[in-house]
């Protein structure tokens, strides 16, 4: 018997290639946001979705705390601030996106 892992068969390389590629051009990943965090000046906000508690354990520097749920994100988005980043907790996803105008 297959495991789950094994009901879809590997993408050709070239095909994963230009998925993993056309993804980038609308999200961030973990190693654009160090990037980011070791310029001098930032030109985005960190944004930690994360419970107030966890985030009072510990949080990268600068981040803001703006617990993940609906009310929060459209108050953030009515803001109209600069882009933002939201480093994930484990099994959770986000996406950065440039503020709409």
């Amino acid at each position: 018997m297959k495991t789950l892992v094994n009901l879809v068969p590997p993408a050709p390389s070239d095909l994963a290639a230009a998925h993993y590629a056309g993804r980038l051009a609308f999200e961030t990943d973990c190693a654009d946001v160090h990037a980011g965090l070791m310029q001098p000046e930032r030109d985005f906000v960190l944004l930690d979705v994360r419970s107030p508690e966890l985030y009072a354990r510990g949080h990268l520097p600068g981040a803001v705390n703006l617990p993940h749920g609906r009310s929060a994100r459209r108050r953030w988005r009515r803001s109209r601030r600069r882009r933002c980043s939201s480093p994930t907790a484990p099994g959770r996803t986000a996406t950065a996106r440039p503020r709409r105008r």
